[in-house]
């Protein structure tokens, strides 16, 4: 079979793709965050963090929190550090044109370490403009048979070439086979990778179609004729509305979170009515626990409800700040990091130090201004 052969440009490139696609950088990537202060940037680079530490001289005895704001203002922790957890092991990855935001919570300085990823932009040895699209375009010009194809993804066996008694042709079949391996090379590189991403459509279409095998069983079955009952196409339409319906329904029906000052706000049952703010006199019903072993330690749940001014300290701040805007009949779940509760001190017996807590709160009435 005689078909063309890659040109030397072209096999450059394909090198340099597989270089581009197979080694990672290296490059090392820092940040020191100091209290106080806000480090926000639009990624440049793509990068990834894998270790915060803090700095034990700046730490003063106490927890530093390491909080993260996205482009939506919502505030996330990546670690609470200490003395006695001064580093904190991460994976995380940030992609170009993302907007960030870094700062610290306590006394301490935490230094942010990591790397930067690998980008499609580096220095290339062909034109500006072409990619891996065009190369591809390129090598579909070489007219491979079909038959060279299935040999490419069925074979790994190498053939050997009959001796001659010619030197001179021995030495013309050698040049041609070293040739004809290079490009076999390049061949079955291609073709596994094409053929990885055939697998990966495949795997996702296999997925989609699982997830909608219900649906799709419901409609074959209104599709049907049903002569007797006289289904008509207005009556599977009506059928199809009430499908979706019921779907916003239950994605409705999921709690919206919010983050504040690293306390995770679910709002479970909205309410009605004016959305309380601080100065205004509430009233509460509620159960708190322990995070981690789900322990209650404290409930009000009957008689009369817990009264307090909302915003005036009277209360920990994880109860100030998740209770600003809950309605009457409202029903949210805080889940309060140690630093908006009870600290490193904790509240013996039933509060260790350093306790996430999540509470249950019903909004029973709210008063208004300060008159309470």
């Amino acid at each position: 079979h005689f078909y063309k052969r890659p040109t030397l440009a072209l096999q450059q490139r394909l090198s340099l793709v597989r270089r581009m696609e197979l080694e990672p950088r290296s490059m090392f990537w820092g940040l020191a965050v100091k209290p106080g202060k806000r480090y926000e940037t639009e990624v440049q680079e793509a990068f990834r963090i894998t270790k915060a530490c803090l700095v034990p001289s700046t730490s003063d005895g106490k927890v530093s929190t390491l909080f993260i704001e996205n482009d939506n203002n919502e505030e996330f922790i990546l670690a609470n550090l200490s003395l006695k957890n001064f580093n904190e092991t991460l994976d995380i990855s940030f992609n170009e044109g993302e907007k960030i935001c870094f700062k610290v919570s306590g006394p301490g300085t935490i230094h942010l370490t990591g790397n930067l990823l690998e980008c499609g932009d580096g220095d290339s040895e062909y034109d500006e403009g072409e990619s891996e699209d065009d190369v591809a375009n390129e090598l579909k010009n070489l007219n491979w048979t079909k038959q060279q194809i299935k040999q490419l993804q069925g074979s790994h066996d190498d053939s050997e070439s009959d001796d001659d008694d010619d030197d001179d042709s021995e030495e013309e079949e050698d040049s041609e086979g070293s040739n004809t391996e290079e490009i076999t090379k390049l061949q079955k590189q291609i073709t596994n990778e094409k053929l990885q991403k055939v697998q990966k459509l495949q795997i996702t279409e296999m997925n989609n179609k699982l997830q909608n095998t219900g649906t799709k069983s419901e409609e074959s079955i209104s599709k049907q004729p049903n002569l007797s009952n006289g289904v008509t196409d207005k009556q599977t339409a009506a059928k199809k509305t009430e499908n979706k319906t019921s779907v916003k329904e239950i994605s409705e029906a999921k709690p919206k979170k919010v983050v504040k000052n690293g306390i995770i706000i679910e709002d479970l049952v909205e309410g009605s009515g004016v959305a309380c703010q601080n100065g205004n006199g509430v009233g509460m019903f509620y159960t708190g626990r322990l995070k981690t072993s789900k322990k209650a330690f404290d409930s009000c749940q009957s008689g009369k409800p817990f009264r307090f001014k909302l915003g005036a300290g009277t209360v920990i701040k994880g109860w100030d700040i998740g209770l600003q805007g809950i309605k009457v009949g409202g029903k949210r779940r805080l889940t309060i990091p140690s630093a908006m509760g009870y600290g490193k001190r904790g509240a013996p017996p039933d509060i260790p130090p350093n306790s996430t807590l999540v509470f249950d709160v019903e909004c029973k009435f709210i008063y208004g201004g300060n008159q309470y």
